[in-house]
């Protein structure tokens, strides 16, 4: 999908350099470029939404992945929730803190 994304970003590249040659067209030119770039905004929105349909399908695996894994070992995801907690009030209660700000009356 990484290949896809570089490819998409390549092309809209490419449409703002078809609309800046656009901008710079004498009138007669313009409605041949502007079909031109017309076009290639529908192959973009096309494979934008390919990769939308793509990265949602791929979200959906990882949700029902971890979905089934909680449900197969509750207590193992209690466990990792805590010890993140814990984790995470120890790099907060680690702080050191202003002198004006909270607890230092």
């Amino acid at each position: 999908m990484n290949h896809d994304a570089e490819r998409l970003l390549e092309d809209l590249r490419k449409v703002i350099g078809e609309l800046e040659g656009l901008l710079a067209q004498p009138a007669e030119h313009l409605e041949k470029a502007a079909a031109d770039v017309e076009q290639t905004l529908r192959g973009l929105r096309h494979r934008m939404n390919d990769l939308q349909s793509e990265l949602h399908r791929r979200v959906g695996h990882v949700v029902h992945a971890a979905n089934r894994s909680v449900r197969e070992s509750p207590w193992t995801t209690v466990a990792i929730a805590a010890a993140a907690t814990f984790l995470l009030g120890i790099a907060l209660g680690s702080r050191p803190r202003s002198e004006h700000g909270e607890g230092s009356e």
